[in-house]
C-alpha cells in the first residue's frame, strides 16, 4: 500500500488495499477457478499508467505488452503464467488453439490463456467484460510531489519486492488453499463472488484479525449493488424525469449533486441506497457515470458557489435533456419557469 500511496492519490482509499491484494493474489492465480481482471480508468494525468506499471512490476511474472499478436500473447501466458498489462479476461479452462509440427505431421495444440490481467483507459468498461473485472476510478492528484513522482522501471527495488513476494507466496500456499475452502462470500454471489474471491481469500491470510477481509467484503458488496443497478437500468429514465423537474422550465441551470440526490430519494424508493452512509464515496461516481452514459455530461463535476457555499454539480441544458428523453421515449411535462439556484461560476473539477 505504501508504494502505491507514494505514486498516486485514489479517491476511495480502500482501493490501495484492493490493488495490493490483487497484486499478491496473482502469485496464487492458478489456485482459483476464476481471477479478476483489473481495470484502471479516469481522466488524463490521473496516474493510471503509474499504477499499471507498478502492478506489472510487482505481479507474478509481470509483462507490459504495448502491442503483440493474439497467438504470441496466449503462448506467453501458457508457458510462464504471465500477468499481462493488456485487455480482456478469461476463465480457467479456456484454451487457444494453434498448429504445431511433429514427426507425425501437423497437430492441433490448445494453449491455456488463463492469467491475471490489468489495463488502463479513460473510460470504465461496459457490457460482459465489465462483469469480469474490478474497476478502479483514478482522479488527478492535488499533491504535486505525488503527481510528479515517476516510476523508475529500471530500479532494483522492484526485483527486491518481487523476491519477497515469491518467498511469501511459497510459504503461504497451504494457508491460501485452506482459506479458499473456508471463505464464505455471504451476500456477494454469482460472477461477483468469482471475481472478489481471490482478493478476499488473500485478505484472510494476510490479516488474520479479519479486519481487512471485512473491509474488502464491504467494498465487494457495494460494487455488486452498483453493477446490478447499472445492468437493470431502471434508474436512468427516472433520473431524466427528476432532472427535468429540477430545471423547472429553465433552459440551463446548475444543479448541485446533493440537490439531485435529495430529489431522487424523494421521487422513488429505488434510490434509497443513496442515503446509506456506506455508499457516500460511491454515489458521486454513480451519478457521474449515469450522466455520461446518456451523453448529458462529459468530464468531472464542477464546483460552483450556491448562495455563497461551494457545491459540486452539473450545468444542464433543458434542450439536451429533452433530446435524450425523446431517445428513451420518455414524455416530459411542461413546467413553469422558476429559478432553482443562485450561482456564481468557480469551475473546479470533481
Amino acid at each position: 500500500e505504501m508504494v502505491l500511496k507514494a505514486y498516486v492519490d485514489l479517491p476511495d482509499p480502500r482501493f490501495y488495499a484492493c490493488i495490493t491484494l490483487w497484486i499478491i493474489a496473482t502469485y496464487f492465480c492458478r489456485i482459483f477457478h476464476a481471477f479478476p481482471y483489473l481495470h484502471l480508468y479516469g481522466e488524463f494525468h490521473s496516474g493510471k499508467t503509474k499504477v499499471l506499471q507498478i502492478a506489472v512490476l510487482l505481479s507474478f511474472n509481470g509483462e507490459m505488452l504495448t502491442s503483440t499478436t493474439a497467438a504470441a500473447l496466449v503462448r506467453l501466458i501458457h508457458f510462464n503464467g504471465a500477468t499481462c498489462g493488456i485487455d480482456d479476461g478469461e476463465k480457467e479452462g479456456a484454451a487457444g488453439p494453434r498448429c504445431e509440427e511433429s514427426d507425425s505431421g501437423v497437430k492441433g495444440v490448445r494453449d491455456d490463456p488463463y492469467s491475471a490481467r490489468v489495463s488502463a483507459g479513460t473510460k470504465p468498461l461496459e457490457g460482459a467484460l465489465s462483469s469480469r473485472c474490478i474497476q478502479v476510478l483514478m482522479l488527478r492528484s492535488k499533491n504535486h510531489q505525488v503527481a510528479n513522482r515517476e516510476v523508475n522501471v529500471g530500479s532494483t527495488d522492484w526485483s527486491d519486492y518481487r523476491s519477497l513476494l515469491y518467498a511469501a507466496a511459497l510459504s503461504s500456499c497451504k494457508d491460501v488453499h485452506t482459506a479458499l475452502s473456508e471463505t464464505e462470500m455471504g451476500e456477494v454471489i454469482g460472477r461477483d463472488a468469482e471475481i472478489w474471491r481471490p482478493l478476499l481469500v488473500v485478505a484472510k491470510v494476510v490479516d488474520p484479525s479479519g479486519e481487512l477481509f471485512q473491509e474488502m467484503l464491504t467494498l465487494a458488496k457495494e460494487t455488486q449493488a452498483l453493477r446490478q443497478q447499472e445492468e437493470e437500468d431502471t434508474a436512468t429514465p427516472k433520473v431524466i424525469v427528476c432532472l427535468h423537474n429540477l430545471l423547472k422550465g429553465k433552459e440551463c441551470d446548475f444543479l448541485p449533486a446533493e440537490t439531485i440526490f435529495e430529489a431522487l430519494l424523494a421521487c422513488d424508493e429505488e434510490f434509497g441506497w443513496l442515503n446509506d452512509p456506506k455508499f457516500k464515496h460511491s454515489r458521486g461516481r454513480w451519478l457521474n457515470r449515469t450522466l455520461k452514459k446518456i451523453n448529458l455530461w462529459r468530464g468531472p463535476a464542477r464546483l460552483k458557489s450556491v448562495y455563497g457555499e461551494k457545491k459540486k454539480g452539473y450545468d444542464l441544458e433543458a434542450s439536451k435533456l429533452h433530446e435524450i428523453a425523446d431517445r428513451y421515449s420518455i414524455p416530459l411535462a411542461t413546467t413553469p419557469s422558476e429559478a432553482v439556484t443562485t450561482v456564481t461560476d468557480s469551475s473546479f473539477p470533481f
